[in-house]
């Protein structure tokens, strides 16, 4: 990333350029040290950085995976030679195959429909995997994260590698027959999307067995962890969702105000809530409950059945996270990235 990269032009940057920063983030969002409401602030800013989930990017990504794969490589550090690169790698990976009969499809700069196939089949098998467990991460997350090559929430790294690169290297037919013009990523994308699934269901049905050690011999991290010193970003991000100004707080309440069909007593409370939930604030239920004039015993049971579902619906309501990324536009990635930007732009 160049030094002269500002705030304001990162959603508009390179894949490749905006890969770190998100990865950044997405470690961040797991990191034990870190508060609760830091670490989901944290996984909706990584989202905010990569773009909608189903988009030519990460059907791009996908697609260089499965090439990556197939054309021999290993998982490990020199892992992503086209993949990290974005729209870049599909240069490099054009003239890896040339001279064979490859679909160009395989070189498209638009979204041929694997990803879209993948989240398709991630969504529908979503509900099935969380039942009668309390999950934090939602079925784009857990794209996001498939394709960063980390587990399923984001807690650890894929030991071969990302599933999509997996795929390229272990189905030999399909490796056989790219290079052949035999196959196209509208041709695979039923079969990479159940080899994504099923392992994706492996990790919750077996305790994450596809999970790399989290350190390497000595000790240290294999995470490129952001730096303990976290400074006056996060407090820009908890900030943004406590200040008037911002339009975060109007934007909750109209989200938890159609969630609840209009009901605006349980959508202030909802959202008072909510705020609470990310800023650290601890919110008495016996105050909340002379404040809206109802018996303790009655609120926890608002709250049970009414507030947490909720809650829980905003979280993974992409119209929400669209219009959080909007907002974050004006006013969150002006000062937020600030120093993740700086950071990237030095390590470049």
């Amino acid at each position: 990333m160049t030094r002269n990269m500002t705030a304001a032009r990162l959603r508009t940057a390179a894949l490749h350029e905006r890969l770190p920063v998100a990865f950044d983030l997405r470690c961040a969002s797991v990191d034990p040290s870190l508060s609760a409401q830091t670490r989901l602030l944290c996984r909706m800013a990584s989202r905010y950085v990569f773009g909608n989930v189903d988009s030519a990017d990460y059907d791009i990504i996908a697609r260089l995976q499965v090439l990556e794969g197939a054309s021999g490589g290993r998982p490990g550090k020199h892992a992503g030679k086209w993949w990290k690169q974005g729209r870049r790698g599909l240069h490099a990976a054009q003239d890896h195959f040339k001279g064979t009969d490859i679909d160009p499809s395989w070189f498209s700069t638009g979204n041929t429909g694997m990803i879209s196939k993948v989240l398709g089949m991630v969504r529908q098998e979503y509900n099935k995997w969380s039942r009668k467990r309390e999950v934090h991460f939602s079925p784009d997350d857990i794209i996001q994260n498939g394709l960063m090559g980390l587990t399923k929430d984001g807690m650890g790294a894929l030991a071969k590698g990302p599933y999509f690169f997996q795929f390229g290297a272990f189905n030999k037919g399909v490796a056989s027959n790219i290079p052949k013009g035999k196959e196209t990523p509208q041709g695979v994308a039923g079969i990479a999307a159940k080899f994504f699934v099923q392992n994706v269901g492996d990790e919750f049905k077996g305790g994450d067995r596809n999970r790399a050690p989290t350190e390497d011999a000595e000790g240290h991290s294999v995470f490129d962890s952001m730096s303990r010193d976290k400074g006056d970003f996060y407090k820009v991000l908890q900030d943004l969702l406590v200040d008037p100004r911002s339009g975060v707080r109007q934007l909750i309440q109209k989200s938890f105000e159609k969630s609840l069909k209009g009901e605006g007593k349980w959508a202030d409370m909802a959202t008072e809530l909510f705020i609470a939930q990310l800023t650290g604030k601890k919110v008495k239920k016996q105050d909340m409950a002379a404040q809206y004039g109802m018996a303790p015993g009655t609120l926890s049971k608002v709250i049970r059945v009414k507030l947490t579902p909720a809650i829980a619906d905003i979280q993974r309501d992409k119209q929400f996270l669209g219009q959080l990324r909007d907002i974050g536009e004006r006013a969150m990635m002006r000062s937020a990235f600030k120093h993740l930007i700086k950071r990237a732009s030095t390590s470049a």
